[in-house]
């Protein structure tokens, strides 16, 4: 029997989320597989916090074990958005992802597809930063090639984009989140059959 490969297996929806994305230069092209993990050394962004400050201190392992983990999933958030904020303000007249509102787009594990207005081509390779609505917040960065561009009557093109490097943890952050927006589409049609 023959094994049929499927590339849209993944969970995919329709949801809305703040996104930026740029075309990269034939330059930053042969290096985009370190582009992700050197941007996140040198920019202060909420990618940069880690576990640190709660840990350290006079607290032994067994009294860190007591905190409550709602406690901790709180600071851990308030602590994203404050570098989020930080990062907003010091990037001076530079656009920045929170700046902008949010887009619908096609979201899965395995790429994305969205409306833009710049000139995108077959084969291109983005970088695309995204922010997704969970607890704690969740800053995606991944470069991605345009696997589809449809242009549009009204113009721009609606493009598809394969995720070409991107980190297990933020796959996993799309998984959970479609998931759980899975979860809550289900629910609200549920109550509306009756």
């Amino acid at each position: 029997m023959e094994e049929k490969s499927n590339s849209r297996a993944h969970l995919r929806m329709n949801v809305a989320i703040l996104l930026q994305h740029r075309k990269l230069t034939p330059a930053e092209c042969g290096d985009s597989e370190t582009l992700i993990s050197s941007k996140e050394e040198t920019d202060l962004s909420p990618l940069s916090f880690s576990l640190r400050p709660f840990m350290d201190g006079e607290g032994k392992e067994e009294e860190i074990g007591n905190i409550d983990p709602f406690i901790l999933n709180a600071l851990i958030d308030i602590n994203l958005k404050l570098n989020l904020i930080l990062s907003t303000m010091s990037s001076g007249e530079k656009k920045n992802i929170l700046t902008r509102m949010p887009v619908e787009v096609n979201l899965s594990e395995g790429g994305i597809g969205f409306i833009t207005t710049e000139e995108v081509c077959d084969g291109d390779l983005l970088e695309v930063e995204m922010i997704l609505p969970v607890f704690p917040i969740a800053v995606i960065k991944a470069i991605g090639k345009a696997v589809r561009v449809t242009p549009l009557q009204q113009g721009g093109n609606n493009i598809g984009v394969q995720y070409i490097n991107i980190k297990d943890e933020d796959r996993d952050k799309i998984v959970h989140y479609l998931f759980k927006k899975q979860r809550e589409w289900l629910r609200v049609n549920k109550v509306k059959a009756g």
